[in-house]
Order: C-alpha cells, then sequence, then structure tokens
C-alpha cells in the first residue's frame, strides 16, 4: 500500500461525484443523468469476444459487457463522472471485494460513489504494478527451466488480476508451403555452424534477452519498457525426440498473450506469429554441423476492452528478421493503443504509463524466434 500511495501523492485523483451523475439501485435499470440503461441487454459480440480470453469466467465477461455499455452510454450521451480536487480514498476493503464479488460488482455498475472509487484505485495499482509483478513471477521459472510454463498469473487481495498466456503449436507439415527459395536453401546447406565437441550441447542455445536478469527483445521495437515472461527452448529439438529433423521445412505459430482484469477494466492484447525453421545437420555421429535459418511467415492478432480503459486502435500484423543462420532471429508483435474513457478521463493521471489526463498508450505482445528454435514471449509497453 505504501508503493501505491507514494503515486497517488504524485498524481492527484480529482473525485466528487456530479450532480448529473448518479446510480439508481432499482432492478437492472441504472440511470445516468437524464439516461436510463438497461442491463438486461448488452452487446453479445463484446461477450463472445472476452469468453474466448481463458483468464475470465462467464460471470466475469457478463460484468465487463455490461460496465462497458454503461460507459460507452455515457461517452455517447458527453456525460462525465466529475471528480473533486483531493486524493481518493475508499472504506471499502480488499476482503469484502474479494469475498462478495456480485454485490460489489452490482453496485459498481449501479454507479455508487464509493464502489466507482474503490474499482478504479483497482485499476491503478494493477496498471501501476502488473508488469513489473508478473516479472518477478516468472523470474525463477525461468532460471530453472528450458519449458514453457504457458500460463502466467499475478492475483492481488481484491481479486484483480494480470495474466500472461502462451503456447507455441506445430502446423500440419503436409500443408506447409515453404517461403525458404531453392537459392535460400542452397546458402543454408553450405554455410554451417561447426559444434567442436559433437554434441548439440544446450548450452550453445543462448538465452538472448530472455533471462532472469534480462527482458529486451534482441529486436529494437517502438517500446520503451519490456519483459521477457516466458521462453520455449530448442523447440524443435525437444518436439522431435532430441533430434534435429534435418533437410525439413517446419512452420509453427506462437502465441503470446496478455491481459489486465480489474473491477474497473478489463484490456488484452494478444500476438500470433507464423514461422519457419529450415535446418541441415551433417555427419550428426561424428563432428556435427549444424545451420539453422528461421523466417517469418506472417502475424496476426487481436486486442480486446471493456470498462473505463478502452482500445483505441491496432496494428496486428509487424514482422522483421535480422541476421541469418544459426544466430538469426525473426519476430512479430502486436501493438494496441489504448486509452481511458473520456467518461472517467480526468481520475487517470496516475497510471503507470504516465500519459497526460486524456492521452493514449501502447501495448505490445511480443514474439521473439532464433536459429535454435528458442521461442520467447515478451510484454511490452511504450510509457
Amino acid at each position: 500500500m505504501k508503493k501505491l500511495l507514494s503515486v497517488i501523492t504524485t498524481f492527484i485523483l480529482v473525485f466528487g461525484l456530479s450532480t448529473s451523475v448518479y446510480g439508481d439501485n432499482s432492478g437492472n435499470m441504472v440511470r445516468v443523468g437524464s439516461l436510463n440503461i438497461n442491463l438486461d441487454t448488452y452487446d453479445e459480440s463484446l461477450l463472445n469476444k472476452l469468453l474466448e480470453d481463458p483468464s475470465l469466467s462467464y460471470d466475469d465477461a457478463v460484468y465487463y459487457a455490461k460496465l462497458d455499455k454503461i460507459v460507452k452510454e455515457m461517452e455517447k450521451h458527453n456525460i462525465e463522472y466529475s471528480l473533486d480536487n483531493e486524493q481518493i480514498t475508499t472504506s471499502i476493503n480488499d476482503d469484502y471485494i474479494r469475498l462478495n464479488t456480485d454485490d460489489f460488482r452490482e453496485r459498481v455498475l449501479s454507479l455508487e460513489e464509493e464502489a466507482v472509487k474503490s474499482a478504479l484505485l483497482s485499476d491503478i495499482k494493477l496498471r501501476s504494478e502488473g508488469i513489473t509483478d508478473l516479472r518477478n513471477l516468472s523470474k525463477n521459472y525461468l532460471s530453472a527451466n528450458q519449458f514453457s510454463q504457458q500460463t502466467f498469473k499475478v492475483e492481488y487481495p481484491d481479486g484483480s488480476s494480470v495474466n500472461f498466456i502462451t503456447n507455441t503449436i506445430e502446423d500440419d507439415p503436409e500443408k506447409v508451403t515453404s517461403v525458404f527459395s531453392p537459392e535460400e536453401k542452397i546458402e543454408i546447406e553450405n554455410g554451417y555452424y561447426n559444434e567442436s565437441n559433437g554434441s548439440i550441447n544446450l548450452a550453445s542455445s543462448p538465452f538472448d534477452g530472455c533471462t532472469p536478469t534480462g527482458a529486451t527483445p534482441n529486436i529494437v521495437g517502438p517500446w520503451n519498457k519490456t519483459s521477457c515472461i516466458d521462453r520455449e527452448f530448442n523447440k524443435i529439438y525437444y518436439d522431435y525426440g532430441g533430434l534435429w529433423p534435418s533437410g525439413k521445412t517446419l512452420q509453427y505459430t506462437s502465441r503470446t498473450e496478455w491481459s489486465f482484469s480489474s473491477p474497473g477494466s478489463h484490456s488484452k492484447i494478444q500476438d500470433l506469429f507464423t514461422w519457419q525453421w529450415y535446418g541441415v545437420v551433417k555427419n550428426p555421429n561424428t563432428s556435427p554441423e549444424y545451420n539453422f535459418s528461421v523466417a517469418p511467415v506472417k502475424d496476426t492478432g487481436s486486442s480486446s476492452s471493456a470498462g473505463a480503459v478502452q482500445v483505441q486502435s491496432e496494428s496486428m500484423n509487424n514482422t522483421s528478421k535480422k541476421g541469418s543462420g544459426t544466430n538469426g532471429k525473426i519476430q512479430g508483435y502486436a501493438d494496441a493503443i489504448f486509452k481511458v474513457t473520456k467518461s472517467f478521463s480526468a481520475t487517470w493521471g496516475v497510471l503507470s504509463v504516465n500519459v497526460d489526463t486524456g492521452q493514449q498508450w501502447h501495448q505490445y505482445a511480443i514474439t521473439e524466434v532464433d536459429g535454435w528454435s528458442e521461442v520467447m514471449k515478451f510484454a511490452g509497453e511504450y510509457k
């Protein structure tokens, strides 16, 4: 709590309920100014999109869909939840929120002042500390394991969470069309990497950019802060039973996804990076010579949001390549620009993204692969 309060002291929040905005606890109707919002219906397409996120339950998704409807109606009619010039505090504690989730959510959806304050404080804390806490959670795993964890979650006392989900799946080899030209394959086959000890020792594939102490992709992007959360080490070597499939072109799709969930909002960014590997091993039983190469195929992804934080725009097709052979790197990333809804814009100067009120910030899901088929997954931000 000391850390949170120091942040709030630096960026003062203004809070005080506007006379034009108030909650009405009658049934599923919420009165906002002159509006009566019926929460029996909401955006089904948004609900379905939220349900694609494995970190959310059905009840979570319904809550966010209802909250999003309120926010959108407020935006549409230029209604703002106005705040006084004083530091936010709330009488609602974390235990109450966690143990009485349904009741607390109903209070937020009714725009009850104390509940809204508490929801905003939860979101502030989550976005101020979430990525750092997620990174700290993954440190021990990265130092002790070679295989993908696939799911990381940091949960806070009030039930808010930051989540990271990842996997890499091989596409059907029978349906793969190689992106390596015949000339490129010849070049790969003629440019070997000599392994003097005659063994594919794990140490021959360095954890470039993804170690307990390092968290920076090898290929520079538009972000200014990144955290490597997960890695898959020598992915193809292990998939094929401790052998490199010499002379074959293989294709994989890697998923990198992370999200914030708090009583005030839910936001997610996902990258789906499809890549190919071609490799040759000579003299495997005597003096092995290796040359592997990777190439990007396509990059897609998605973003979603509900509640006080909204997606402003997204860019989902970003691929690049650096170097060649075993030391070459390829990268794909998804970029989403998030904003705070103008209905609550005056309250969000304390976000860790350090943007001025009403401005936006970027979040990135980044996937990087090297010639040894090490797959590294990063959460990135632009602050």
